[in-house]
């Protein structure tokens, strides 16, 4: 779910996958639009991030996979957002 958007933030939150075994270290998420791509690393396995610096008024893609001892698990289902043109919270 992506909530608290403005002109140059989101906060993205996500569920933790079902245990399947190993305990889960961090999530890598992955931010993609035009001409952007970077993937961020969350701090252990807390299920949340704030992306900051983003350019107003841009849509953006976010996946996010778990990862654990066992490696990296699959890509969520895409999410998308576009920034607000001034400083509104949503």
């Amino acid at each position: 779910m992506v909530t608290e958007l403005t002109k140059d933030s989101a906060l993205i939150l996500w569920e933790s996958p079902k245990r399947g075994g190993a305990d889960i270290l961090h999530y890598n998420i992955q931010v993609y639009g035009l001409k952007f791509y970077r993937v961020f690393i969350s701090q252990g396995n807390k299920t949340y991030i704030r992306l900051k610096n983003l350019n107003h008024e841009k849509q953006y893609y976010v996946t996010i996979t778990a990862v654990s001892s066992a490696g990296e698990g699959p890509l969520s289902a895409e999410r998308k957002f576009k920034t607000l043109k001034g400083n509104v919270t949503v």
